[in-house]
């Protein structure tokens, strides 16, 4: 698959066929976009003619991975600065059984989602990391 051209495409004059696909409502969008990916490619050279050029003009698979990646980073960022707060105001023994507790209940509250087919959107994320800080908060 070719990356789109730098050139705008209306400035080329050729015919042009745009297929977009949209994943199902709590499918994996890392997953979709590279089946259909592997698929074009597979299909190019038989069904797709050699000539015509494939480009791949949005990948929300690579957008969706990317977010997760980066919230990923973000949250262990979050979690090492918070045990290192609390291990200056509660001390190391308090400190450890929280830094524990926490990310295994958090942990299990995934688990326990993904085993009964929820999905975690963005909305039940944030309101399960603003529980986590209040909670903490409360502590």
């Amino acid at each position: 698959m070719a990356k789109p051209p730098a050139t705008s495409r209306k400035s080329a004059r050729t015919p042009d066929v745009t297929i977009a696909v949209a994943k199902r409502k709590g499918s994996n969008a890392v997953n979709v976009a590279e089946a259909v990916i592997a698929t074009a490619e597979k299909l190019h050279g038989t069904l797709i003619p050699e000539d015509v050029l494939l480009t791949i003009s949005r990948d929300y698979g690579e957008t969706a991975n990317h977010k997760v990646n980066e919230l990923v980073k973000h949250l262990s960022f979050a979690i090492v600065i918070i045990v290192v707060l609390l291990a200056f105001s509660l001390g190391l023994k308090e400190s450890f059984i929280v830094s524990i507790a926490v990310p295994m209940t958090l942990a299990l509250t995934l688990l326990l989602d993904y085993l009964s087919g929820y999905t975690i959107n963005r909305v039940t994320l944030f309101a399960l990391i603003l529980s986590l800080v209040y909670w903490l908060m409360t502590r």
